[in-house]
């Protein structure tokens, strides 16, 4: 059984399977604990770890001397702090420390900042704080202001993980998701553990399908509010047009019949005005 695997899906292979995609967006990322190292002898009076790298008998790195180094090769102490080669320790830098890790001189006194003539900080942990405010290491190193590193090679480590190669090309972060506590192979409820990892990962899947639900509701809200706001402007669009180009039939209605009637009054006082000067005649003939 796996969760937020590299394309964000739910896929559980036991007790009859079935598979959800795109569902576990939040799953966090849980370390793994280190692994123990198993000491092996290598039948020689030598010791090797379950990796093949040379180990003495507490189980710690060693060169072809025998003295203790970490996983880049660099001597180091019991308490796994960089020494020189006087097995004095020193950071990352080279420079003397204390036991809290404070640069100090030779002398055991703390080692203090210098400003340098040309604006410069040689800072006491043996970094120099260049006038633009970038910082460079001895091995060649810049940090810039946004947290960035320059490496000597040209490639340049941003802070959320991703890395610009020298040729431009942008590497993204390799993403990290939560480790599964059953695998395909152990999906099982006949003990405590496995059956309270199922109950873990149910819990998980029923998370995520709640948190996918949430989002789409969450569209579907801003679907509806739109369609409203759009039907609402459509309206009144509609209403704004009928005002300027349809006819108040009422207005037109009473506007005819005031026009008839006028034509009717008309039509009257020019008959009885035509009748007035034929009366006269009449009076006058007789």
């Amino acid at each position: 059984m796996q969760f937020s695997g590299q394309n964000n899906s739910i896929n559980l292979a036991g007790n009859g399977g079935f598979t959800m995609s795109g569902l576990s967006s939040g799953v966090p990322y849980v370390e793994e604990e280190p692994e123990e190292t198993q000491i092996i002898s290598d039948g020689q009076g030598g010791f090797v770890n379950q990796h093949g790298s040379v180990i003495n008998e507490q189980g710690h790195l060693i060169d072809e001397n025998g003295e203790l180094i970490n996983k880049e090769g660099q001597r180091v102490n019991e308490e796994d702090v960089l020494i020189d080669e006087q097995n004095r320790p020193i950071n990352e830098n080279g420079v003397l420390i204390d036991s809290t890790g404070v640069p100090i001189n030779e002398d055991g006194t703390l080692k203090q900042d210098i400003v340098n003539e040309d604006g410069t900080i040689s800072n006491a942990d043996g970094t120099t704080k260049n006038v633009d405010g970038t910082v460079s290491h001895p091995d060649g190193r810049i940090v810039q202001l946004d947290g960035s590193v320059m490496h000597p090679d040209g490639t340049i480590a941003h802070p959320n993980g991703s890395i610009t190669q020298p040729d431009g090309t942008v590497v993204e972060p390799e993403k990290k998701y939560g480790q599964p506590l059953v695998t395909v192979d152990t999906v099982s409820i006949t003990d405590i553990k496995n059956s309270q990892s199922m109950i873990a990962m149910l819990d998980s899947m029923i998370q995520a399908v709640d948190s996918k639900r949430a989002e789409l509701g969450a569209v579907q809200n801003r679907f509806s509010s739109t369609v409203n706001n759009l039907s609402s402007i459509s309206e009144n669009v509609s209403a704004a047009r009928s005002r300027v180009r349809d006819a108040d039939y009422a207005a037109e209605t009473a506007s005819l019949t005031s026009s008839q009637i006028i034509q009717q009054a008309s039509s009257t006082i020019l008959a009885q005005a035509n009748q007035r000067p034929q009366a006269a005649l009449k009076l006058l003939g007789a």
